[in-house]
């Protein structure tokens, strides 16, 4: 089985835990918290380059697309191996790609719309581009399946590896931890 492919059926795994409703519950500790802001400690970084405070608002607007995605259901069966899959079955998916696809781009311009913050404003303006261009890379891959172009869509698919991994490091520059909603977003 390709990355692609595997990647493309491993989402509905990926978010499962997510959709359970289960996060890490903050370990007890008898000293004073690092930063007032931090909600959930590892989650977001008091340490990291966007105030902890700024973060907790971006990844709230992050867990309304987040919630939007569960809600589609289950993703369709593929074949485990992607030299099998075939157009029709790709386009009989293509709805449910494009449905994720539209909460995609709706959770990446809900990101783009924070003004910079007070400061890791640099660092920041790297995360929302790196956020836009996954966003991007979805719909691309949603716009393959359509078409029943496989070779398109595991293409796509691929790049959209590339495109995550660029997401959770700039997430993680900015102080977004991979438990965050917008980790598990984009």
């Amino acid at each position: 089985m390709t990355r692609a492919l595997a990647a493309w059926l491993v989402l509905p795994l990926l978010l499962a835990p997510a959709a359970c409703g289960g996060s890490p519950k903050p370990p007890a500790t008898t000293g004073p918290s690092p930063s007032p802001s931090i909600v959930v400690p590892g989650l977001i970084s008091a340490s990291g380059a966007v105030p902890a405070g700024y973060l907790a608002e971006v990844d709230a607007a992050c867990a309304t697309s987040l919630a939007a995605l569960r809600k589609r259901g289950p993703a369709p069966v593929a074949p485990s191996d992607p030299s099998r899959l075939t157009a029709k079955q790709l386009r009989a998916a293509a709805p449910y790609l494009q449905r994720g696809a539209d909460i995609e781009r709706a959770g990446a311009a809900a990101v783009a719309r924070f003004a910079p913050p007070p400061s890791g404003a640099d660092l920041w303006a790297v995360y929302r581009t790196a956020v836009a261009q996954y966003a991007a890379g979805v719909a691309t891959e949603a716009g393959a399946a359509g078409a029943g172009d496989v070779p398109r869509f595991l293409a796509a698919a691929q790049r959209l590896l590339a495109l995550r991994t660029k997401v959770l490091e700039s997430g993680l520059a900015v102080g977004l931890g991979a438990g965050t909603a917008c980790a598990r977003l984009f």
